[in-house]
């Protein structure tokens, strides 16, 4: 439309010519990795897409499709009589030419752009689904793994605390043990001899 508008005022076109192309080459790598999977350039990085799998994602590809076909075949009529020729000076042929290719791709975009956006939005809610499931299943995977992290730190507790109880419980036995013997050894040189006591009698 903005392309028509500034065609019939005279305006410069080439611009817009560039900026339609660049848009179609866009949308088609992003439908074709939602449809098949691929890469496609966003935010000036390189992202990889992966097949839409799910019944009403696939649904909405099957039918985005053949109305994007027509859109581009449309289109692509537009970008082969304009672009790199806005300084080709229009004969009454041309002119007719002309208006009858940019008439019916206007009229085909303003019939059907609603309708390829509702059905591009139907495939993004399906992506979104998708997602969410994904970031789901992520969560429960996190949990699942902090809970088993929180688990095994109270057995390590559990089985550290005990082989520390006993190694104190050894500890006192040890201790016992020595605390005997000292008090044997004492017992055995404070003692008298039997022979002291002989000699005293």
């Amino acid at each position: 439309l903005e392309f028509e508008r500034a065609y019939h005022k005279s305006r410069r076109y080439d611009i817009i010519v560039l900026d339609i192309e660049k848009s179609m080459n866009e949308f088609e790598e992003t439908l074709n990795a939602f449809d098949v999977g691929g890469e496609v350039v966003f935010n000036n990085r390189l992202v990889t897409i992966a097949a839409i799998k799910n019944m009403a994602g696939r649904q909405a590809i099957e039918t985005a499709k053949p109305m994007w076909a027509i859109y581009k075949n449309y289109t692509a009529d537009v970008l082969n009589e304009f672009k790199g020729r806005e300084l080709v000076e229009e004969d009454l042929v041309t002119v007719f030419f002309r208006e009858s290719i940019v008439k019916d791709v206007v009229v085909y975009t303003m019939r059907n752009n609603v309708a390829l956006l509702d059905v591009m939005n139907e495939m993004t809610e399906a992506v979104e689904l998708v997602a969410e499931e994904k970031v789901d299943k992520l969560r429960a995977f996190q949990a699942t793994a902090i809970l088993l992290a929180v688990i095994n730190f109270f057995f390590i507790l559990f089985f550290s605390l005990r082989r520390l109880r006993i190694s104190d419980e050894a500890l006192s036995f040890s201790k016992a043990e020595m605390s005997v013997m000292l008090d044997t050894i004492c017992l055995l040189y404070t003692s008298p001899s039997p022979r002291d006591l002989s000699t005293s009698r």
